[in-house]
């Protein structure tokens, strides 16, 4: 599988891990080829449907990177000034368009050629938008099996802190996404997870 993303991925993905005490997940196109990659390396690991049985185990083509952010790196300035210096030690620079200034940065390439990186801190909002009632359903049963561990006891005491009952500005930002009455659906989700 040729990746013509890693050479540039690679160092920014180390300063990333140096820089910041939190967790950041590559998603996406790229955070699923990485995986891909990584499975198919590993012969040991069973997966639900086993490599050797795809139809098609041809990624899809990704030019972008996305990095969802969790909700100890959103709150913490630091935490986030440390992202963006990594970037731009790697070569990426802060989107020209204002409203994605804090969101996307870009690398350029020969020519015409471009990396982008999104930061998608506000992918929690739409997770919750995007269950199904279904898993709405049965998440309990997911925070159930979670809520001893220190991630889950770290991301509730954010969404006490940061979110529920006086939200920092970079969360009302996030809101200002969503109709009022979905605001309040999605919290409801979350309240119900984190009280």
């Amino acid at each position: 599988m040729d990746d013509l993303l890693w050479p540039h991925f690679r160092p920014l993905w180390r300063d990333l891990v140096a820089a910041c005490s939190t967790n950041i997940l590559v998603a996406g196109g790229y955070g699923l080829f990485l995986k891909q990659r990584w499975l198919s390396s590993s012969a040991s690991l069973p997966t639900v449907v086993p490599i050797p049985n795809w139809l098609d185990t041809t990624p899809r083509v990704t030019k972008d990177v996305d990095l969802v952010l969790g909700l100890d790196l959103i709150k913490d300035a630091s935490h986030q000034k440390s992202v963006v210096s990594a970037l731009t030690q790697n070569g990426f620079e802060a989107s020209h368009r204002a409203h994605e200034q804090r969101w996307k940065f870009l690398k350029r390439l020969s020519g015409d050629q471009l990396i982008v990186v999104a930061k998608h801190a506000q992918d929690v909002y739409r997770v919750i938008a995007m269950m199904t009632m279904e898993e709405r359903d049965r998440a309990s049963e997911v925070v159930d099996l979670l809520s001893r561990t220190d991630a889950f006891n770290t991301a509730k005491q954010c969404w006490q802190n940061d979110f529920a009952d006086n939200p920092i500005p970079v969360v009302r930002e996030l809101e200002a996404k969503w109709r009022e009455g979905d605001q309040a659906t999605i919290r409801g989700v979350l309240s119900g997870w984190f009280a």
